[in-house]
């Protein structure tokens, strides 16, 4: 099975998650939910590619790459979040 997240641009003010951008068209780290964080999880133990589009927006076209989700920052997140 195929991952793939999908983002709006750093610009779009549409933006339905509070994602990192290391300028205007480089995605550093999402954010996402619960189901979504299991599916990559998922997708990373079994090997399989991550896929993240990010969605065009005034002069700057689509742009698809294959990503490597940092597992254990994205653990260490969560456990920060619930307070553990």
């Amino acid at each position: 099975m195929m991952t793939y997240l999908v983002v709006h641009h750093k610009q779009d003010i549409n933006q339905p998650w509070v994602n990192s951008w290391l300028g205007d068209s480089l995605l550093d780290a999402i954010q996402t939910n619960g189901p979504v964080a299991t599916l990559c999880s998922t997708a990373h133990r079994c090997g399989q590619p991550i896929f993240v589009h990010r969605c065009a927006f005034g002069i700057f076209s689509p742009a698809t790459k294959e990503t490597q989700a940092n597992l254990e920052q994205l653990q260490a997140a969560k456990r920060e979040r619930a307070g553990r």
